[in-house]
């Protein structure tokens, strides 16, 4: 066309200004790459860490013996191991016990103590008591306090476990805690088996409370 032909200077001009604009472009996006390649070399590479639950294993034992001087010392209260609106509190302290050792204050309530207690039980690895221990002693017509004492699942705990014994008879002996061992079975025993609610837990349930109460009235 003769506008074309009239202004092909311009035109022309304007085709070198496209392609010197083209290949800036493309310079700079190489240097911006290079950039980035040079950027990412310098970060680590990524470590895969397998979460694992809590292991209060090691510290279970000292839980059990601060919250049951507590529990000990107010079994006379209404509700022991039955009221548990202090869950909050506790799973902070449990986790500072295995953290930095923190230990539950002496004159902390009652309430709170069990709730620690509970929490640090039913996040153990493995339950605390051996279910299927509790359902064959629970079935049978005699129940001797020494087949008690071997229901945990592991035997480094059985002197936890006859501190846990003893805070429930005295709970249970109270003429005012409104507990008794069926009760303290019911509200307690989850936790004592792995704090999961499935068929065999609900099962040994009911036998729980069968030797907690033989247990009682033994001592």
């Amino acid at each position: 066309p003769a506008w074309i032909e009239t202004n092909k200077y311009y035109v022309g001009g304007a085709g070198v200004g496209l392609v010197l604009l083209v290949v800036a472009g493309l310079l700079i996006r190489a240097r911006y790459m290079a950039y980035k390649a040079e950027q990412e070399a310098l970060i680590p590479p990524k470590v895969n860490i397998p979460i694992t639950p809590f292991d209060y294993s090691t510290r279970i034992n000292q839980i059990i013996q601060d919250t049951c001087t507590i529990i000990n010392a107010n079994c006379n209260t209404v509700g022991v191991f039955r009221v548990t609106d202090l869950e909050s509190k506790a799973i902070g302290i449990v986790k500072s016990y295995k953290t930095d050792g923190y230990a539950i204050p002496p004159g902390s309530d009652v309430h709170l103590a069990v709730s620690v207690l509970k929490k640090a039980l039913a996040e153990l690895k493995e339950p605390f008591l051996d279910i299927n221990k509790v359902i064959a002693l629970g079935e049978q017509d005699s129940i001797p306090p020494s087949a008690v004492l071997k229901l945990v699942t592991k035997s480094a705990n059985q002197a936890g476990w006859e501190q846990v014994l003893e805070a429930i008879c005295n709970v249970a002996d109270s003429s005012t805690s409104q507990m008794n061992a069926q009760t303290i079975a019911l509200s307690f025993g989850m936790s004592l088996m792995g704090g999961k609610t499935n068929t065999a837990a609900i099962s040994a349930l009911g036998r729980l409370g069968v030797i907690l109460e033989a247990y009682v009235k033994s001592k």
